[in-house]
């Protein structure tokens, strides 16, 4: 089960039945078992003494890195997808999107995930290949 939050704050939370204030959604995000969000915490308490750290938190810290470098890819990602649909798509900003700027950001990420899933899938085969 997948859960992201895209963009900070995260605005579009659950309403508060009795104030009607709008909750802010939590800024994290789930895949499987592992969490990536605020929440994550490693203990560098743990392990050796002298601050030599031990085998599990250095496998921790390397878990934590690659989970951040992660994150700050799919950032780079959105960001890029958003400032060339909004280039190509948008000729007057205003409060919504009409259907055809719709249908042409949706054409934009569409072709971007096509073109992924057909680079992985060479480059994918190309390993096969060497080995």
């Amino acid at each position: 089960l997948e859960k992201m939050s895209w963009f900070g704050g995260g605005r579009g939370g659950k309403a508060d039945s009795s104030s009607g204030d709008v909750a802010p959604e939590k800024t994290d995000v789930m895949a499987g078992d592992a969490s990536y969000g605020a929440e994550s915490s490693i203990n560098f308490a743990s392990g050796g003494g002298g601050g030599v750290p031990s085998n599990a938190s250095t496998d921790q810290l390397q878990r934590l890195v690659l989970q951040e470098q992660q994150k700050a890819l799919v950032q780079q990602v959105i960001a890029k997808l958003t400032e060339v649909s909004f280039d190509t798509c948008i000729d007057k900003p205003s409060s919504s999107l009409t259907s055809s700027q719709r249908t042409c950001v949706h054409t934009i990420v569409g072709k971007y995930l096509d073109t992924s899933e057909f680079v992985i899938g060479r480059t994918t085969k190309a390993r096969q290949q060497q080995q």
